[in-house]
């Protein structure tokens, strides 16, 4: 990596990646000696003969990269790398709050949720977790799923019985 102005502020670049490389990508770029984040989330995914838990990206074909202006180009050095999210016309600037904001939310492991007698349509408050405080609707009641939305954040959070 060639140096840098060190007076140039380093700030956070919403990457589009080519699908299903946001990990590869943000371990080569980190290797590379660029800031790289791929937030990632536990999912269980059910096979025809077992069901396993798969860490997988937060947000599909998207990498955060925390560098100056100067560098943005230098990322290009890695194959599957595909273009920056651009807001009116000049690269999309993510607050290192908001960076923040997602890492502590994704350090939290929900357990268990004991939600009973709720039915679609019923406000909720969530006692637990990263939302802790939040109130959300309850959208859809399914055997072993609960799904609430939380309008103030503008999420949709799927609340997994087992």
């Amino acid at each position: 990596m060639s140096p840098s102005n060190p007076l140039e502020p380093r700030v956070w670049f919403a990457l589009y990646t080519k699908p299903r490389h946001e990990k590869k990508i943000a371990e080569k770029l980190n290797a590379l000696g660029i800031e790289a984040y791929c937030p990632t989330i536990i999912q269980k995914k059910q096979w025809s003969d077992r069901v396993k838990k798969v860490e997988q990206p937060l947000i599909s074909s998207y990498v955060f990269v925390h560098c100056t202006d100067a560098e943005r180009a230098l990322v290009f050095r890695v194959e599957g790398a595909l273009h920056y999210l651009f807001y009116q016309g000049k690269p999309a600037v993510v607050r290192d709050a908001e960076i923040a904001l997602l890492k502590d939310s994704l350090k939290y492991s929900i357990v268990a949720y004991d939600i009973q007698h709720v039915s679609p349509g019923q406000t909720l408050e969530l006692q637990k977790g990263p939302f802790k405080g939040h109130t959300g609707t309850v959208s859809n009641i399914g055997k072993n799923r609960i799904d609430i939305s939380i309008e103030a954040l503008g999420i949709h959070l799927v609340l997994d019985r087992g």
